[in-house]
Formats: C-alpha cells, structure tokens, sequence
C-alpha cells in the first residue's frame, strides 16, 4: 500500500510540472557525482580542474593488425591498420586531403562537430532550454581533458566547463575492433546543467559529401542507403530511437509511418573502406542518428547517442488556444553502460554486404545465433478470430463479439491450403481470446471466446496441424493492460512516464496522424512482465498450443519510471525480459514474433512480418533487405501480407529478393459490422477470395524456396542496371527488376519489368 501511496503522490506532483517548454520531474533514484566547483582567487573564478593528458601522439595499445593511437591534437583516439596504414576514428580525415590552408597559410582545423568525440545536450536550468555543447571546444580547446591508461585502451574524461559536466568515454583494442563504452555513473554534473544524451564518435562512421562510392547505411525497417549528396549549409540531421518510439512516452500525433529500427547496427562506406558500428550494450537507451550533405563540414556520418534521462513528450494548451510540445525530463540517469563496437571493413567486405556479414559473425560469438534452420516455413498465414461489436437488445445496450474465422474455420482453411500446395505452413491465431482483438482482458482472458470455439476444437486443429506438416501459434499480448484483470490493476500496475503519469497508449488515424482515444489502453509495470508470462502458463496449462506468437513484445520496447530502480528506466533491460518470457514460454512449444526487434527474433522460431522496407525519408536512396541477410539460414521468416501490401506485386519482388516466406492475413468471413473496428484486418482479406491466388503464387515460386532451403545471404548488390542481386551461400542467385523496362541479368537471361528470375550456381 505504502508503494501504491507513492505512485499517487507522484502522479499528481508530476502534472504540476507543465508548465515550461522543457521541464523536470521529481523522482530520484540516485544522482550523479557533484562536478568539481570553482575556486575565487581575486574575485575571479579559477576552475579546479587540472588537465593532464599525453601533448604527443602515441601508441595506446596494439595486436597483430591494428594500432590504437592517441591523437594529442584532438585529444581523442584513430584506429591504424599496421599492414597498410588505413586509418579510422573520431575525426572525420580524408588521404591525400591539404592540412595547410592555400590562402592563410594556416593549419586547417577541422570543424567542431566533426573533430569532437563526445556531443552532448543539456538542460539549462536558467532557461528550461536545451543546449549542445562539443568536446572539441567546450573541453579539448580549453584543456579541460583528463586520461588514464587502462588495460588495452585509454579512458578519457571531457570537462564540459562551460556546462560543468564532464563526460567519461573507454576506448578498448580488441583483436577485430574498438570498443567506446560510456558509463552513465561516472558522470559528474554541476547545479545549472542536466545532461540529456551523449552522441558518441558521430564521425567515425563517415564519408565525404558528393562521393559516388560511398554511402551511409542506417537501419530504418529493412535497412537503408543514405545519399552523401549536399544539401545545405546546415545539412540535414535524422535522429531514430532503436527499437522504436517509446510508447510510454505519451504524443497525441504520429506524424509520420515510420519504420523502426530493429537492429542495433550502423554504418558507413567511404570509398574503399567502410565501418560498421554496433551498439553492443544498453542499445535500447539508445538512437541512431545521420547528420549528411552539410556543406559547412563537407562530410557526411551516421551515429549512436545515449538518452540518459528518459523524457515525456506532451502537448499542453497555450495562452492563445494553440498546443506547444513539452520534454519534461527525469532526474535521474540510467546507470547501464553503453558500448558501441566500431569493426574496420577493407576490400570486398568494404560495403552494406559486409556489414551485414559482421552483425551476423557478432550475433554468433553472442551465442544468439546458433544452429543453422533445417526447415522453413515459405507459405505463412494470420488467420483472424474476431471483434466486440456493440449491440442492443430491447434497447439495452451490450457487446459481443463477431467471429471473423472460429477455430473450425481455421483448420479448414489450413486444410485447403496444405492440399493445393504441399506447402510447409506457419499459422498465427490472432484475436482469439475472451475480446478477440479488443483485447480488453489481459492475455485475452486466458480463455478461447465461445462464439469462436471451444478448447476441444483448439485440440483438433492442433493435433491437425501436427499431422500436417503446419506450426501453429497462438499469439498473446503480454504488455497491453485496457481493463483491471488477472489480477492486475490498471491504477497501480501499469507503466510510468517520466511524469510519474500512466501512460495512455493508442492507435493512430492512418490518413491524420492523430490518435484515437477509442483504442487506448495502458502498458503493464516493467517489474509485471514475468509475473503475466507466469501467470499466461499456468491458466493455459491444459490447452493443447503448439506455438506461441509474443504478440507486441516482440516489436516493442518500452519504459517505466514508477519503480525504485534506474533498470526501466529509457527502455533499459527490455531485451533480458524479453529473453525471459520466451524461455517461459517455450517449455514444449515452439516462440514466434511480429516484426521482431532482434532481441525477439533470435529467441523465435519463426518471424512474422520481417521488415522489407524502410521509413523512406528524403535522404534514403534505396532500401535493402539488411534485416534478412542478417538471420536467413538461421531464423526462418515472413515478409509483410501480401494481400495488406499497396502494391502487392511490389510486395513480391521484395519477398523474393529477400528471400522471405509468403504472409497473408485470412478472415473466413465479412460482416458489416467490422467498419467499425478501427483496425486494417478485415479488407481484402476473406480466404474465398484469395485462395486460388494464394496456391498459385507458392506453386510459382515453390522451386525456387526449394533452391534457397536454409541457405545464407552471402551478398546483396544494386548493379548499375538497376537489377538487384540476391547471393545466397549455395551460389543461387536472384534478380529482381522494379524499374519500367526489361533489363538482361549477367548471364543472359531477362528480367522483365515489374518481375524476377532466380539462377542455380
């Protein structure tokens, strides 16, 4: 009661705080070390800090390949190849480019935001503003730097002075790469700043504006290339949270479809090398950000910064009828490290390809993954239960659901497709408990709602699709709390906002952007997760479920400031949770996911909805299909549905190139009724008219799944005809063309506009 009596307080403290542009919130856990005050000699301010750090480039560590050096100039660090003398690091540098200025005759400097290696904001606290402060002049131009060897590195310490925070950064030699860790409790602060994030090294991963051969690559859905082309004097700056927005952090408009980000991995090519950086710990605080075709600095780079306060963005009323957006910011920091690994790529590997091949090599040293597939699923369907529709009887009013597809449907269904097209299939139930897709009581009432079966016809059409060569998963939403059941209550059992608010979450208008409060519902408390897995195994403990699909825990990350600890606190420890639930779940039954962040698909057996595309923002030149060659041969998956797709034969390529399983979403029947659900299953969808379609398609495309079984993507490639080439570890290869004329692939044969054609070795 004492915890519950907390929250309260909280709550109502927390909405005292609109009042500003940027705001605080109240609710310390724990604070940062105070930064070291100034001293008045005279009447004068002296600082108290005491530089100390090497004047000379030197050595700091080293192994068979590579040099960590110290740069004195910028106090910071490069990265040296010993064989060949290619260098990478901190400060954007081009070979052969001028160090002397033709016409001053002056050393060229390069510009602050290029040269610094840590970047920060921070609130003011006189203003309510937040400001960005560069190591290069806010610490190194001052001599404001402090360093200590530590094993295989050197750990820097930047005084911001002019903000009073200093900012710690490790840089650590490893045998193929470097490691920059940032440490959240080693920071220290003075009374009139509060940092908010700290950008990491955002020009190790560069190129020169205007280069042809080079590009930067940020991993918006499937991925994407980013255009180095010039823009503007200030250029253009794209800033993403990793694993997606957080929804506790409440915004009444969603102005733009974006596609999230699911891996944790960035990078970039210049010319004949390229890095991929990998943000190996704590990558759910973080954002992947592109600042590119600035004229001003002349590079273009993409990086990570760490969010260590979590924030609330809001919009509130103004004096003149209008709405302003306010960041009202928590007082404390997270206290989990961040490490991004920055891996140096030479030759063939110098490209998207290879940055992929080392996100996967990483994943696998991780032990995430592991076995190689032996069989996957290329014909993969949503089959659709039902929605509570509001009735009337006798002019009382009540609701009751309307069956979209009842578990009799669905093993029919199963049933026809499995005989057009022999087809291994991954079938997901979804909106099959006591509110269908409502999803009103917990975990959908731990119960099947009568009007669509009984838990004996969910043992038929499992002990069905045993025999039939079909995965079934029953999906479960685990986070989503709209009413107080199974024992939750959605007063003190659901996720705070740095407000100490209950977040209210909801679907967005498709055409407006903005929310719609008829779909809201809350999240449940981060420390509750494991307690509803539980609890979702115990009640269903009888059932016959073969499969269980994680529902929006396996594309959503999210935090919460009700608790005692830092753990939740900007999406912290969501991976470890999710990793939890899966190993609950799995006891005797195999896991899938929904557009799974990556922490989620190396835990699934299946993968529904794998991105293909990405958010498309002005600055991407082209998507490619990064997501799947990280995991094909390891986790079998799905494209996006078909028959949900604008363009479906656009879908197509994509699920070719990609070399993705099909995906529909089937309904059995349509009723009027369903106009009212503010949702997209239902059009386009009733399996009647899809079915012929559907066998036809797979037949058409079932020799080449059968070509591909298991295999790798070795290489994906734009050829300069536009053709896009998929290579897969047996040598298969796939052409796609989605240009407006037919184009030969190099060996002759012709891909016509709008299609594809595959190749054996």
């Amino acid at each position: 009661m004492k915890k519950n009596l907390k929250k309260i307080l909280c709550a109502v403290l927390g909405v005292v705080m609109l009042i500003t542009m940027v705001g605080w919130t109240s609710g310390d856990v724990w604070s940062p070390k105070p930064y070291p005050q100034a001293e008045e000699t005279g009447g004068f301010p002296i600082s108290p800090i005491t530089s100390k750090y090497p004047k000379k480039d030197y050595v700091v560590a080293e192994n068979d390949k590579y040099q960590l050096v110290w740069i004195a100039t910028d106090c910071t660090v490069d990265l040296i190849e010993k064989e060949t003398g290619t260098r990478w690091g901190v400060t954007a540098r081009e070979e052969g480019a001028p160090t002397i200025d033709e016409v001053t005759g002056m050393p060229i400097t390069a510009k602050p935001e290029v040269s610094s290696t840590i970047i920060i904001e921070a609130l003011n606290y006189s203003t309510y503003q937040i400001e960005e402060y560069f190591s290069s002049v806010s610490a190194v131009k001052n001599g404001f730097v402090i360093t200590e060897e530590i094993e295989n590195g050197i750990k820097i310490e930047y005084y911001f002075d002019d903000a009073q925070i200093m900012i710690p950064i490790e840089f650590v030699l490893r045998e193929d790469s470097v490691a920059a860790t940032v440490k959240p409790t080693e920071i220290l602060e003075g009374d009139s700043f509060r940092v908010t994030s700290v950008r990491i090294a955002s020009f190790w991963c560069f190129n020169s504006n205007d280069d042809n051969d080079s590009y930067l690559f940020y991993p918006s859905g499937s991925g994407a290339l980013v255009s180095n082309e010039s823009v503007s004097q200030a250029g253009t700056k794209l800033l993403s949270p990793v694993y997606g927005w957080d929804p506790v952090m409440t915004r009444d408009n969603r102005e733009t479809v974006e596609k999230e980000i699911r891996m944790p991995v960035f990078g970039a090519k210049n010319r004949d090398t390229a890095t991929c950086a990998i943000i190996e710990q704590n990558a759910e605080s973080a954002y992947i950000g592109a600042k590119v075709g600035a004229t001003s600095l002349g590079y273009s780079g993409a990086f990570a910064s760490y969010q260590v306060r979590g924030f609330s963005a809001n919009y509130a009323q103004t004096l003149n009828n209008g709405k302003t957006l306010m960041q009202i910011y928590a007082e404390s920091l997270c206290d989990k490290p961040m490490t991004v690994g920055f891996y140096p790529l030479t030759k063939e590997d110098a490209n998207y390809s290879g940055m992929a091949k080392t996100y996967k090599n990483y994943l696998k040293k991780q032990g995430q993954l592991t076995e190689p597939v032996k069989e996957e699923s290329n014909l993969n369907v949503s089959l659709i239960g039902g929605v509570m529709i509001d009735k009337s009887f006798l002019g009382i009013p009540y609701s009751d659901l309307v069956a979209a597809t009842t578990l009799s449907d669905a093993q029919n269904i199963l049933s026809d497709l499995s005989k057009g097209t022999n087809a291994k299939i991954s079938a997901k139930l979804v909106g099959f408990g006591a509110t269908g897709l409502n999803y009103n009581s917990y975990a959908g009432g731990f119960k099947i709602n009568k009007n669509l079966g009984k838990l004996k016809d969910l043992d038929a059409l499992a002990n069905f699709s045993k025999d039939n060569n079909v995965d079934l998963y029953y999906e479960v939403e685990l986070i989503k709390l709209k009413k107080s059941s199974a024992g939750f209550s959605t007063f003190f059992d659901t996720a705070y906002n740095a407000l100490l608010k209950s977040a209210t979450v909801y679907k967005y208008h498709a055409a407006t952007g903005s929310g719609l409060t008829n779909t809201s519902y809350n999240l449940l408390s981060r420390p509750l997760l494991i307690e509803g897995a539980e609890k979702f195994v115990k009640k269903t403990a009888k059932w016959n479920l073969p499969g269980v699909n994680l529902g929006d825990l396996s594309n959503t990350a999210y935090s919460d400031s009700s608790t005692e600890t830092t753990d939740y606190f900007v999406k912290g420890k969501m991976a470890e949770d999710v990793t939890k639930i899966a190993a609950l779940l799995s006891d005797g039954k195999k896991i899938s996911s929904n557009e799974a962040n990556i922490y989620a698909a190396v835990v699934s057996d299946f993968v529904f909805d794998a991105p293909t595309e990405s958010s498309h923002e002005r600055i991407f030149t082209c998507d490619v299909p990064f997501y799947q060659m990280v995991i094909k041969g390891y986790i079998p998956y799905s494209s996006e549905s078909m028959n949900l797709a604008v363009n479906p034969n656009t879908q197509l390529l994509k699920t070719v190139e990609s070399g993705a399983g099909l995906n529909y979403t089937l309904i059995n029947n349509y009723y009027n009724e369903f106009i009212d659900y503010e949702g997209y299953y239902f059009y386009g969808s009733c399996y009647s008219d899809l079915a012929e379609g559907i066998k036809e398609t797979y037949n058409g495309l079932k020799d080449y799944y059968s070509a591909i079984a298991g295999q790798e993507i070795v290489s994906h490639t734009i050829l300069d005809t536009g053709l896009r080439e998929t290579v897969f570890s047996n040598g298969v290869k796939a052409y796609v063309n989605y240009t407006d004329k037919s184009i030969e692939t190099p060996t002759g044969a012709t891909a016509y506009s709008g299609g594809y054609v595959w190749e054996k070795n």
